[in-house]
C-alpha cells in the first residue's frame, strides 16, 4: 500500500513443520515500479517470515530473464541455486542462526 492505493501483492507460506518459506507471488503494478516499493515490501516481509522463528530460509522463482527482479532479489541477498523444472530461477536467502543467548 502507498498511503490507501494498493500498489502491489504478496503472497508467501510458511508452514511451521518446515524451515523454509516461499514466496509464491510478489508483484508491483508497473505504473508503481522503480519508486522502492519493491524493495520496501521485500525487506518488510522478510522480517516478517524471520520473526515467526522456525524458518531459516525462503525461496523465490523468477523468469531468468527479468534482470529487474534478480537485481532486486540479488540486493537483498537472495543466491540464484539454479533452474527448476518449468525453466524459472530459484533463489534463496538464508537467515543467520538464531541464538537464545542473552
Amino acid at each position: 500500500m502507498a498511503g490507501t492505493r494498493v500498489v502491489g501483492f504478496l503472497m508467501y507460506d510458511a508452514p511451521r513443520d518446515d524451515d523454509e518459506a516461499r514466496i509464491y507471488r510478489f508483484m508491483i503494478d508497473r505504473a508503481s515500479q522503480g519508486r522502492g516499493y519493491g524493495k520496501a515490501a521485500l525487506r518488510e516481509v522478510l522480517d516478517e517470515i524471520q520473526g515467526l522463528g522456525h524458518v531459516s530460509h525462503v525461496s523465490i522463482c523468477y523468469e531468468p530473464d527479468n534482470d529487474a527482479a534478480r537485481d532486486l532479489y540479488r540486493s537483498a541477498g537472495f543466491v540464484e541455486e539454479g533452474l527448476d523444472e518449468d525453466g524459472e530461477m530459484i533463489a534463496d536467502i538464508a537467515f543467520a542462526a538464531r541464538t537464545d543467548d542473552p
